[in-house]
């Protein structure tokens, strides 16, 4: 199978395997999971399920959740809750959400509340290391004594610190060495949470809780790690940075991005009141119209989400109901024979719009053929795809 590797910018093998490591960031649980999620967790729960069920390997799939972030914090604040009570029951909204859109569970969901130890320990070993330096009571990475090893990025140091500073971090901050460097360990404000550690009493940043998670999980380098491009830097570099601090060589062999989703080429958000929840979408449409919505378009590109993208894909789900129960008692093409297409489309990047395409091409023929011998099998192939025929 190819997948385009986003930090090398060119489609890498990924090796046949029993068993491949996958590791993908989860959700800050501070609200309920909109299509973004949906959008993100789709695509890798059809690559998981393309390595189970249609290449014959077995998946071990982690994905985090930031119980302690400064978004978190500022939910829990403006809702006068405890911060992991929210996080608690905004995780478990995202796991039925999850399961009603028809995802695999991952094989574990670690909290950094619950991998403080090994937050604390890895930290500790960077300032050991030297790649670490104080300043008002917070600890900084030094950018600089791994910016030559870090994968490069199609944008100049201005358009960094944009983004940078967009995500999280702070590059006008007087006193930091370089305006990249960024917190690994910080001083906890009166009422947020606070852990003692040889850095101090405080709590972790972001970024060196999910290089902490993943050592612990797996120890070593694995087959793929993904989340959205909005995490490919600052976060997914950051991480990049400490393991080499950690004196490790490589995180892992691919990165995957996935594309933004936006409303009508708007970025959604609650304040512009365009924000399209799971539960919203699960409560109108069957959850194999959404996967088509979004399967769609191809995981790299990103799309805009409209009410003609999920009512056309709603159609779409129609039309294999029909063409499924059209091939009832009728002899098609072997399931194996039916599946081979649609696995040659995955393999290929994950090609999720060819392989849609090629699906609708079979539903009109086997609508409209009476003899349905040359014909794929319908359900054979939306098993491939892990669309649910109801």
């Amino acid at each position: 199978m190819i997948i385009f590797n986003s930090y090398l910018g060119a489609p890498t093998e990924l090796a046949k395997k029993d068993i491949y490591d996958i590791y993908i960031c989860g959700v800050t649980p501070y609200d309920t999971a909109h299509v973004g999620h949906a959008a993100t967790f789709t695509y890798f729960d059809t690559l998981i399920h393309h390595l189970e069920h249609n290449l014959g390997g077995s998946v071990n799939y982690v994905q985090n959740i930031t119980d302690i972030d400064d978004s978190i914090i500022a939910r829990a604040k403006e809702t006068n809750q405890d911060i992991f009570e929210l996080a608690k029951s905004q995780t478990s909204k995202l796991a039925v959400s999850m399961q009603r859109l028809g995802l695999r569970k991952p094989n574990k969901m670690p909290t950094v509340s619950g991998k403080m130890t090994e937050i604390i320990e890895s930290a500790h070993v960077l300032q050991k290391n030297d790649f670490l330096y104080e300043l008002d009571d917070n600890w900084y990475f030094d950018y600089s004594k791994t910016v030559d090893r870090l994968p490069s990025l199609p944008v100049d140091n201005a358009t960094l610190m944009k983004i940078f500073d967009s995500r999280g971090g702070n590059s006008k901050l007087a006193g930091k060495r370089n305006p990249l460097d960024f917190i690994v360990w910080q001083k906890s404000l009166e009422g947020e949470p606070s852990y003692d550690s040889p850095l101090g009493k405080g709590r972790p940043g972001w970024h060196i809780e999910c290089t902490a998670m993943l050592l612990d999980e797996f120890g070593k380098e694995i087959d793929i790690h993904g989340g959205g491009e909005d995490l490919k830097f600052p976060h997914h570099t950051s991480e990049i940075a400490q393991n080499i601090g950690l004196g490790n060589q490589s995180v892992a062999k691919i990165w995957m991005h996935t594309g933004s989703v936006n409303f009508f080429g708007e970025k959604m958000s609650k304040s512009l009141g365009n924000m399209i929840y799971v539960d919203e979408l699960i409560g109108k449409y069957p959850s194999g119209a959404i996967k088509i919505a979004i399967l769609t378009n191809h995981y790299i590109n990103g799309f805009s989400w409209s009410k003609k993208l999920i009512d056309e894909s709603n159609e779409f789900y129609k039309k294999i109901e029909q063409a499924h129960a059209a091939q009832v008692g009728k002899k098609t093409l072997t399931d194996a024979v039916s599946k081979a297409r649609i696995i040659q489309y995955l393999n290929d990047d994950l090609d999720t719009p060819g392989a849609l395409r090629f699906l609708e091409d079979s539903c009109d023929d086997a609508i409209i053929m009476h003899d349905q011998s040359e014909v794929s099998n319908i359900f054979a192939m939306c098993e491939a795809l892990k669309i649910e025929i109801i």
